[in-house]
């Protein structure tokens, strides 16, 4: 069985003797027990958990209650109690198996809790002390994602929870409770005083005082009516006055005329036991060296004196009663005598395992040995836990003298410094460190953590002398080894000896697989991935050890390392062109490194993004997160953050035309690599200032870079150099066949393709285009071009013109595959004039259209108009050819290949009758649209499907996406009127999102959440230029129809709410703030950011006068990066 330690976590509370029973709130129940979660979000002292145990006691089914506490911070004892919890409600043994991974003990857990014979009620409550540490966060996650159907899960928490519930309550099974609806009623408050004092009425009207000066806070109201001498109106006129005097400290007004009514001994015995984090009798009487604690408590406990009994025999103090019990002690009764209890009490709570509150009491006490022994002993468990805050405030709690004598201490406070990205305190803390100690094991460890630190500060060759140095000391351990030569092969990389950097980190992967080290061997493919595989462009073996190094990491639980190995992983993904997977691998990488406070993944994350939105063509986007990567970079992180975002920027600023701009980046980033041998990012910065240099000016440059790329072996980025040569001679006029030939062949034998497609598109399309012009490497150019699609059509236009047959003819086939206007435009060139008969028959056979075009509207709800029909929803003849005509709708009149299809529409059906289905629903399809007996709007051929509009036709994405590119021109050549001209039409045509009336189809996921952030982001911009023209009057229409799209988004928020500001609005702005706050803290569990809080407070104070509605505001928030602002509730792959 559990100890009693345990058996307190699992039980619960008993309810008050004198507990007030409330219909509203068991009506409330009643409703909120129906869905799968109840989120119960309210500070201290509303009744959280006195609401969950009546209902505990009211539950027909099983009930497994979890209390948890600061020191339950960890996925295996989160782990182990939440299935104690389970075990102990089901009737099954409580003791369970200790060696289990915590993965593996949830899945039981859940699997126990899918098969109870009833529907069971779990509770976790006081969630907030471990929802913030990532292992249990992961945990919790898991857990929502797979909770059976059946029972009901409880979160009790005094902070909005950082969880994913978007999606249950999307599904209507998340029910969520708030201080608004626990607080007590004016009826209510006068129910309790009744119970309180049988035979004695509170009038009404004193009941909504009461009500109103309380705001209803259950523990406030408690303790008023537990202060009063008698239950006469004088006391009660009395109590309401000392509130209304006491102001915020009214808690602690009422807490002394509460212990001014009791014994003096008893007064003495709680302030004394209220140091403790428990009342047990045994240890109460243990600390005082009593032996009548128990029938104290038990006389306190009945007397409701704010102390409740648990299940294990022990009693717990109300908090708030407890931290004025703690203010008074040393008032009372000396500093001697707190100093002696908080000694005492830091002993007996080692001894019964309690680390935590043993630390908390030597540190309280000033106990510095005890404190420094506990810290040395637990520090490493703190760290692993990610309690990086309570170790520092445990260790800066020490003398100075005795912390700067202690090398143990001084390395832990090193590594808390080092973890959160301040590299200044943390080179201060291990150099002291190092001085205090002999040689050995400890001193070693120090060598290589300032090794690691010279490394991320762009010292290389100093990390490499420390290696040495370690390397040399005598006892060095594997481990260590392992470790200190995966430091050396990053340094050596980092200097572009990437061949010695390569032999160091595999000679430290052998150590660490030989050692069985899955923790070492995850860090060194990571490393490799960082360093050795992505620079050279080994793309397929840097996916295969990122995904190992994630892989490794998850299965260990420490998110850290699983942030780390993302982040890389990610940054892979993104230089290899494959943006999807980048996506969500950074995605969700930040969002750790932000629970994490860990700088330096933070400003790497913030450039993959930026790198990815850039190669997206959101260059919006891409500035924002490049600039809060600079910004980090340059503030705290590694020396290589402070250099690569300028090259992106600078890449960027050439796209947008801005050559000076990024000539003058470039210079800064090429001396700062110069000055730490970087030889990579040096060839990098000539490449792009030969891009950025006039035509005919680039050869010195990419000359350098040429041969500073091959020192360092980086061979995409050598072959990105050759794309960039080519093109410039093809521009010239002087690309000769042999080269091109060359090129095309090395880059067909290469895994590079796809990253070059998607990193230079443009430059590839025009030397694909004269390969298929030349007949050189034909088959590939035209493999190449049709993976574009209509990108490649500016760079085929020119081959309309060819004399040569053999290049009408490719010509012909690769438009053929293409389709769309753009294509048969081509076609149509290729066939008038041309005498050849084989050539006109292909040209006029594939630009054959249908008679009649269709213009098809899919920003919001299927309509399709066919001349003067219009097809919606309700005339499609079947489901199977509704999905079938989105599924091509969705690849944009391409073809599709037919086993793609078929896996689409129908995975689960074997292929004969799945190439049935796709036969009947092109045959409904063709039916419904189309109304001659010409080429049908639904062609089939070669074993593939696509979807012909029609010359002419008319497509609202299409339409939308060429309005915001036509924004995006303007916004370059600094138009502000043609910005919002073409902004405006381009959200007139977004009538909701794509394809709104199928919601939860995954074909369409990617394509509806993509183009609903152009809206918004379009939107923003749109409202950005009118607060710039202080035209405050139109932003609030515009934003509450955005709202209406999203009403979560932030932006949106902070735009109508400062227009109301500024337009003298103050009650309308500070309602709508209200709403949202609300809204966010419902909903998702989430505040509103720091920014738009302060914004509110402002709208609270009522000495701040309204402002001029023509002054000059702040510029809004964007939905550019940021932690400040709340995650959408919509997901990626919401609808799956």
């Amino acid at each position: 069985m559990p100890s009693s330690l345990v058996l307190t976590k699992l039980e619960p509370p008993r309810l008050p003797a004198l507990y007030l029973e409330r219909p509203r709130l068991d009506e409330l129940w009643e409703t909120c027990r129906r869905r799968r979660v109840l989120a119960v979000t309210a500070g201290a002292g509303f009744g959280k958990t006195a609401f969950l145990a009546r209902a505990a006691g009211r539950h027909a089914g099983p009930v497994a209650w979890l209390s948890l506490e600061a020191g339950d911070a960890d996925s295996a004892a989160f782990a182990r109690l939440f299935e104690a919890a389970l075990r102990r409600a089901l009737g099954r043994p409580v003791d369970p198996a200790s060696e289990m991974e915590p993965e593996d003990r949830l899945g039981g857990t859940l699997a126990l809790l899918a098969a109870a014979p009833a529907p069971c009620l779990v509770v976790l409550d006081d969630l907030h002390l471990v929802a913030g540490a990532p292992p249990v966060r992961a945990l919790l996650e898991r857990l929502l994602r797979q909770l059976p159907a059946t029972g009901c899960l409880a979160l009790l928490s005094r902070e909005a929870l950082d969880l994913p519930l978007t999606r249950l309550r999307a599904a209507g099974e998340l029910a969520s409770l708030g201080a608004a609806e626990l607080a007590f009623s004016a009826e209510e408050i006068a129910a309790l005083y009744a119970l309180r004092f049988p035979g004695k009425l509170l009038p009404a009207a004193e009941a909504a005082r009461i009500a109103t000066l309380t705001e209803g806070w259950a523990a406030g109201v408690g303790i008023l009516f537990q202060g009063l001498a008698e239950p006469t109106p004088a006391a009660l006129a009395a109590a309401l006055a000392g509130l209304r005097a006491a102001r915020g400290d009214w808690f602690a007004y009422f807490a002394e005329e509460v212990l001014a009514g009791l014994p003096a001994e008893t007064r003495r015995f709680l302030r004394a036991i209220a140091i403790l984090p428990r009342q047990e009798p045994a240890l109460c009487d243990a600390l005082l060296g009593s032996r009548d604690a128990a029938a104290r408590l038990a006389e306190l406990a009945r007397r409701n004196c704010f102390l409740a009994p648990d299940a294990a025999g022990g009693y717990r103090l109300h908090a708030l009663f407890r931290d004025c019990l703690r203010e008074q002690l040393a008032r009372h009764e000396g500093e001697a005598r707190r100093q002696a209890l908080l000694s005492r009490a830091a002993g007996l709570l080692r001894q019964r395992g309690d680390w935590i509150g043993a630390a908390a009491a030597s540190a309280e006490a000033g106990d510095s040995d005890g404190l420094l022994a506990l810290c040395e002993r637990q520090g490493e468990e703190l760290l692993a836990t990610g309690q990086y805050s309570l170790l520092r405030e445990l260790l800066v709690s020490l003398p100075a003298a005795r912390l700067a004598a202690s090398a143990s201490a001084l390395h832990l406070l090193g590594r808390v410094h080092e973890v959160q990205g301040r590299f200044t305190e943390a080179a201060r803390a291990y150099r002291a460190a190092l001085r205090r100690a002999a040689s050995g094991p400890r001193r070693v460890e120090l060598l290589s953590l300032l090794a690691q630190l010279a490394m991320r500060q762009g010292n290389y060759r100093s990390c490499l002398r420390l290696c040495d140095r370690a390397l040399a000391e005598p006892g060095l351990r594997p481990a260590v080894e392992g470790r200190l030569l995966g430091l050396r092969g990053v340094s050596a990389c980092d200097l572009g000896r990437l061949e010695e950097g390569a032999a160091a980190l595999v000679q430290a992967g052998r150590i660490f697989r030989r050692r069985q080290d899955a923790l070492g061997e995850g860090r060194v493919l990571y490393l490799l991935v960082g360093n050795v595989y992505g620079p050279r462009g080994e793309f397929r073996e840097a996916k295969r050890a990122g995904r190992r190094s994630v892989a490794i990491f998850r299965e260990l639980g420490d998110p850290r390392r699983i942030c780390h190995s993302l982040g890389v992983l990610g940054w892979a993904l993104v230089e290899a062109g494959e943006l999807r997977e980048a996506a969500d691998c950074c995605e969700e990488a930040l969002r750790i490194a932000e629970r994490l406070e860990y700088a330096t993944m933070l400003a790497v994350l913030h450039y993959s993004l930026g790198r990815l939105r850039f190669l997206e063509g959101e260059y919006t986007a891409a500035r924002a997160h490049l600039e809060r990567a600079q910004e980090l970079g340059e503030r705290e992180a590694e020396a290589e953050m402070r250099s690569i975002p300028h090259l992106a920027l600078a890449e960027l600023d050439l796209a947008e035309g801005n050559r000076l701009i990024a000539r003058r980046r470039l210079r800064r980033a090429l001396a700062a690599a110069r000055s730490v041998g970087h030889r990579l990012h040096e060839g990098h910065c000539e490449t792009l200032l030969g891009l950025a240099a006039a035509p005919g000016h680039e050869g010195p440059h990419w000359q350098r870079a040429e041969r500073l790329l091959g020192a360092a072996d980086a061979q995409f980025e050598r072959r990105r150099l050759a794309c960039l040569r080519l093109d410039r001679a093809l521009a010239a006029g002087r690309l000769a066949d042999a080269p091109l030939a060359e090129f095309l062949s090395a880059l067909a034998a290469s895994e590079h393709e796809r990253a070059l497609r998607v990193q230079q598109p443009a430059a590839c399309a025009r030397l694909w285009a004269a390969a298929l012009a030349r007949g050189i490497e034909a088959e590939h150019a035209t493999r190449s071009l049709d993976a574009m699609g209509e990108a490649a059509l500016a760079a085929l236009a020119p081959l309309a013109e060819s004399a040569d047959e053999g290049c009408r003819l490719r010509l012909v086939e690769l438009l053929g595959r293409l389709g769309g206007d753009g294509a048969r435009g081509l076609l149509a060139r290729l066939a008038r004039g041309r005498r050849d008969g084989a050539a006109q028959a292909a040209a006029a056979e594939l630009s054959a259209a249908p008679g009649h075009s269709l213009h098809v509207r899919a920003l919001g709800p299927l309509e399709i108009e066919r001349g003067e029909d219009c097809l919606r929803l309700e005339d499609w003849p079947s489901r199977r050819a509704l999905r079938l005509f989105q599924l091509l709708l969705v690849q944009r009149f391409r073809w599709v290949p037919q086993e793609q299809i078929l896996e689409a529409l129908w995975p689960e059906a074997d292929p004969q009758r799945s190439r049935g289905n796709l036969r009947q629903s092109i045959f409904q399809l063709r039916r419904l649209l189309d109304r001659d007996e010409g080429p049908s709007h639904v062609q089939h051929r070669q074993e593939a499907c696509r979807l012909d509009p029609g010359a002419g036709h008319r497509y609202d994405v299409a339409e939308f996406e060429a309005g915001l590119a036509a924004a995006e021109a303007a916004r370059r050549r600094d138009d502000a009127k043609g910005l919002e001209a073409a902004l405006r039409a381009a959200l007139a045509l977004y009538r909701g999102d794509f394809l709104a009336e199928s919601p939860y189809e995954e074909m369409a996921v990617l394509e509806r959440e993509g183009l609903r952030d152009r809206f918004l982001r379009a939107l923003e911009r749109l409202l950005g230029l009118l607060a710039k023209g202080e035209r405050w009057a139109e932003l609030p229409v515009l934003c509450r129809q955005g709202l209406e799209r999203d009403p979560y988004a932030e932006g949106l928020h902070w735009h109508l709410i400062e227009a109301q500001r500024r337009l003298g609005q103050r009650r309308e702005a500070l309602a709508d703030y209200q709403r949202y706050e609300r809204l966010l803290i419902e909903e998702l569990d989430l505040p509103p950011s720091p920014r738009l809080r302060e914004l509110g407070e402002r709208l609270r104070r009522p000495d701040a006068p309204p402002a001029s509605p023509t002054g000059a505001g702040p510029s809004p928030p964007s939905r550019g990066p940021g932690p400040s602002s709340p995650p959408s509730p919509r997901r990626r792959g919401a609808g799956r």
